[in-house]
């Protein structure tokens, strides 16, 4: 009976680790996949706060900048915000912190 109850957990814990047809991202765990989560977090089947604040990009600041009505194609004051927030004057330069600076400061914005 023993033997019989190490191999079904061992079944189960393989079904874990590969996430059931998902991807694992270290540090981020798993996605894309259905049922357990396995080690690293995430739940399973969808993204995690950390990956969705890690995914913004200069478009989605032009986007959002679009819809505040705030120009920002080589715009000197658009430039000079960015610079005086981040210290860099172009989005493409901004690592994640930078570019969710910019973007709570847009969305202050009437």
């Amino acid at each position: 009976m023993r033997a019989q109850e190490f191999t079904i957990e061992r079944k189960k814990r393989s079904k874990k680790s590969r996430g059931l047809g998902g991807y694992f991202f270290p540090g981020y765990g798993y996605y894309g996949g259905s049922g357990d989560a396995g080690e690293g977090g995430g739940d399973g089947g969808g993204e995690s706060t950390h990956a969705k604040q890690s995914s913004l990009t200069p478009k989605d600041i032009h986007q959002l900048a679009d819809r505040k009505g705030v120009k920002w194609d080589n715009e000197p004051s658009f430039m000079q915000l960015t610079k005086r927030l981040t210290g860099k004057e172009h989005l493409d330069d901004l690592d994640q912190e930078g570019l969710q600076q910019v973007k709570q400061h847009l969305e202050k914005q009437k």
